[in-house]
């Protein structure tokens, strides 16, 4: 079944990237991390070198200073899904004029949690309108002079006009340790 999951690869021409597992993570039910789906490319991927500077390696959580940090992902923006949702409502198929928006934003340090992995953010302006950001990405620019490094910080699960909130890296990398551990 597997084997006919496909991803689009984001080197601007549409290839496709075959999966060889995904892991549809269910381990905290009081959260919205049970929304989190992990794909492992297959082994016979042949353009990997290809597609490999359009990816992050994932690494844990960095405790270091962010210089920067932005939420990236595709809001429902007025305009962006009216033409799907007119074309779904009749019944017939409809392109979706995807945006994507990139924001800046930075981490809440004051934030205390219960759940384990999860993180808020600030946004740098108020955006009022967040339908569509969940499951997008927060980055960080951390680093000194000479050093600087883009980290990947999260995944957003949900978000508001003045917070982001994510699970963190660290999760994501405990999500699929587990797994491969099971397999």
């Amino acid at each position: 079944m597997l084997d006919t999951i496909r991803i689009s690869t984001g080197n601007g021409i549409l290839g496709n990237i075959p999966v060889k597992r995904f892991i549809y993570e269910t381990s905290n039910s009081d959260q919205e991390f049970h929304d989190i789906l992990v794909f492992e490319a297959a082994d016979e991927w042949k353009e990997k070198n290809f597609d490999l500077p359009y990816f992050f390696s994932l690494t844990p959580f960095s405790i270091s200073n962010r210089i920067k940090s932005f939420l990236i992902g595709y809001p429902t923006l007025p305009g962006v899904m009216d033409d799907y949702f007119e074309g779904f409502i009749s019944g017939n198929n409809a392109e979706i004029h995807m945006k994507c928006a990139i924001a800046g934003c930075d981490i809440d340090e004051t934030y205390v949690s219960a759940a384990e992995h999860f993180r808020r953010y600030t946004h740098m302006k108020s955006r009022p309108m967040m339908d569509g950001y969940s499951g997008g990405a927060i980055f960080s620019l951390i680093g000194d002079l000479g050093s600087y490094e883009i980290v990947l910080d999260g995944i957003v699960l949900r978000g508001n006009k003045d917070f982001i909130y994510t699970v963190d890296a660290d999760y994501v990398l405990k999500a699929i340790r587990t797994s491969a551990a099971q397999h």
